[in-house]
C-alpha cells in the first residue's frame, strides 16, 4: 500500500492514482493526512512542501474542474521539458499532472486538427514533439517505482507481467473484386483508361475463380495467429452507404454476412464505425445493430474507421450504445504512444470530470502508417517494429498493432509486407518484475 499525503481532493487525482497504483503497479494506495501515515508503508508527499519523503509539486491542473485552460497545459509542458532535460524526476515535477494530461488527452481539447480528415496527427501533438515515440506515462511510472524501491528497501512490489502482443485486424474491404457486381465494371474501365492490364487480368481471373481474391487473406491470418498462439480481434466496416472512404460490401450481401459469421464464431469481433458515423449517433446505432444481427452476439468493441474521432462526442456516443472497449487510440501518421502508454486505461470525460467505464486500448503501430506516411520499406518497417517491441519489453507493457486484411496481399505496394506482420506478432520475451 502506497500512502499519498495531499491536500488535493479531485476526481482528476483519484483517476491518476487508480491507474498508477491499482492498475499498473498493483500496490493499492491510500490518500491520507501527514499525521495518519504508517511508517511501514511508502509515502509520497503531494502537497508542494518538501518533506523527508518522496515529494512532488502539484500543479493547478490537478485541482481544477470543469475547465480546460491553455495556461494549465503550459505548466505541465514546462514540467515535462524539465524531466526530459534533467533525465530524472525532481520535487518540482508534477508527475501525476503529466500522466493526467496524457491519459485524458488534454491537448486534444486545445489543439484543432489541421489535416483534411480532421484527425489528430502526431505532427499536431506538442507532447509527441517533446518526446517522439516514447511511452512517457510508462517511463514515469517505471521511474517512480525505482524511486520507491531506493527509498524503501524493505518494500516489495508484487510480481506481475502484462507484456503481450495484441493483434487487431480492420476489414475495410472484405474482397477486392469478388461479390462486387456492377462496381467491378467501373474498376475495369478505370484500369483500362490507365492501361493497367495486369489489374484487368486479375479481375477476370478472380471473377471466373481462376485466382483467389487478393484481399481474401483470412485463412492466412487465422492460421498464422494459431501458430503463435494469438487470437486477433476483427473490426468490420458495415456502412450501407458507399463513399470514397467507406468502400466495403453492403451489409445485405449474403457472402459478406457469411464471412462475418465465420470470423465471429471463434474470434472477438467489433464494429468499425463508418467515417461519417461520428456525426450521427443514429448511423452508429444502425451499424452496431447490423453487426449484432449478423453475429447474434452483443457488440462491445469498436475502432473508428480512418481513426476518425472527436472528443468527447465520439466516446460518449459509443458509451451510450453499449460499447465497453475502444481501440482507436493511436496516431495515423507516426508510430508511438498517443496517450503516452501501451497500457489500456479508462476514458476520463474531461468536460464532465468523471471516470467512465469505457476502456481505451491504444495501439503503437499501423501498417498504413509505416508504408504511406513514413514511407518505409519492409526491411526498415521491421526495424521500426523491433524498436517498439523492445520498448514494450523494457517497460513491461502490451504491444498492440493494427493491420488490415488488404495489406497482406503480397502484391503491388504491399509486396514483401507479410514478413513485417509475421515479425510483429511473434511472442515477446517477458520481463518479470
Amino acid at each position: 500500500m502506497i500512502q499519498i499525503v495531499t491536500d488535493i481532493h479531485s476526481s482528476r487525482l483519484i483517476y491518476v492514482l487508480d491507474f498508477v497504483f491499482n492498475q499498473v503497479l498493483k500496490t493499492g494506495y491510500q490518500v491520507c493526512k501527514a499525521e495518519e501515515i504508517h511508517p511501514e508503508n511508502p509515502v509520497i508527499n503531494y502537497t508542494g512542501v518538501s518533506h523527508n519523503t518522496l515529494s512532488f509539486r502539484p500543479s493547478k491542473i490537478m485541482s481544477d474542474s470543469h475547465c480546460v485552460r491553455p495556461e494549465d497545459m503550459d505548466s505541465i509542458v514546462d514540467d515535462l521539458k524539465r524531466w526530459i532535460s534533467e533525465c530524472k524526476l525532481s520535487h518540482e515535477t508534477d508527475i501525476f499532472g503529466i500522466i493526467f494530461c496524457y491519459l485524458s488527452r488534454y491537448e486534444e481539447y486545445l489543439e484543432k486538427p489541421i489535416n483534411p480528415g480532421k484527425r489528430f496527427l502526431a505532427t499536431s501533438s506538442l507532447f509527441y514533439h517533446l518526446s517522439p515515440e516514447e511511452p512517457v506515462v510508462d517511463k514515469l511510472i517505471h521511474e517512480l517505482k525505482g524511486l520507491i524501491q531506493d527509498r524503501y528497501h524493505s518494500y516489495t512490489f508484487s510480481s506481475y507481467t502484462c507484456t503481450e502482443v495484441q493483434s487487431t485486424i480492420d476489414i475495410d474491404q472484405a474482397w477486392a473484386h469478388q461479390y462486387k457486381g456492377w462496381r467491378n465494371i467501373l474498376t475495369l474501365f478505370k484500369a483500362l483508361f490507365k492501361g493497367d492490364f495486369s489489374r484487368i487480368n486479375t479481375i477476370f481471373n478472380v471473377l471466373i475463380k481462376k485466382e483467389k481474391d487478393p484481399f481474401d487473406t483470412y485463412d492466412y491470418i487465422i492460421n498464422l495467429h494459431k501458430s503463435v498462439g494469438l487470437l486477433p480481434v476483427f473490426f468490420i466496416l458495415l456502412s450501407d452507404k458507399l463513399t470514397i472512404i467507406d468502400r466495403n460490401h453492403h451489409p445485405d450481401n449474403q457472402q459478406f454476412k457469411k464471412l462475418i459469421k465465420k470470423l465471429s464464431e471463434k474470434h472477438p469481433t467489433g464494429i468499425h464505425p463508418s467515417y461519417h458515423s461520428h456525426k450521427s449517433i443514429e448511423i452508429l446505432r444502425k451499424e452496431i445493430r447490423t453487426l449484432e444481427d449478423i453475429t447474434s452476439k452483443k457488440v462491445t468493441c469498436s475502432r473508428q474507421h480512418f481513426l476518425m474521432m472527436q472528443l468527447p462526442d465520439t466516446y460518449r456516443n459509443l458509451l451510450s450504445l453499449g460499447i465497453t472497449d475502444d481501440f482507436t487510440m493511436g496516431f495515423p501518421d507516426r508510430t508511438g504512444f498517443r496517450a503516452g502508454t501501451g497500457n489500456s486505461f479508462l476514458w476520463y470525460d474531461l468536460l464532465n470530470e468523471t471516470t467512465t467505464t469505457l476502456m481505451i486500448h491504444p495501439f503503437q503501430v499501423m501498417d498504413v502508417t509505416l508504408l504511406r506516411y513514413m514511407k518505409l520499406t519492409p526491411d526498415k518497417a521491421k526495424l521500426k517494429i523491433q524498436k517498439l517491441r523492445a520498448t514494450a519489453i523494457k517497460y513491461n507493457i502490451p504491444f498492440p498493432i493494427l493491420w488490415h486484411n488488404s495489406s497482406l496481399v503480397e502484391s503491388g505496394e504491399w509486396k514483401g509486407w507479410r514478413k513485417v506482420y509475421e515479425s510483429a506478432i511473434q511472442p515477446l520475451k517477458i520481463n518479470k518484475h
